[in-house]
């Protein structure tokens, strides 16, 4: 499923908007952007497991995987950022 029918918004009210504007909740959103703070400050990849609402008001899990983004000089200019649905994972963890 893709994130934005999940989130119940079109791909232009998530791309180039911060997570305060797509409207989450600041204790998730402070959460991920320290996480990108990390990513930039150690230059390495950051994983972190969220369990954050969706548009039909029920909270999913997610596994978020950012990467910094290096120019030619190898100066970080940006986080690209991965985030998967892991409801499958999930079940199988609590199952055990």
């Amino acid at each position: 499923m893709h994130l934005c029918e999940l989130l119940g918004l079109d791909e232009s009210m998530i791309v180039g908007h911060t997570h305060s504007e797509i409207g989450f909740s600041p204790d998730l959103y402070e959460k991920w952007d320290d996480l990108h703070d990390q990513a930039r400050k150690t230059d390495s990849t950051m994983y972190a497991e969220s369990r954050a609402p969706v548009g039909d008001g029920t909270s999913r899990y997610f596994m978020v995987t950012l990467n910094p983004l290096h120019d030619t000089d190898g100066s970080i200019i940006g986080i690209g950022g991965t985030t998967r649905y892991i409801i499958e994972r999930k079940q199988i963890e609590i199952a055990l």
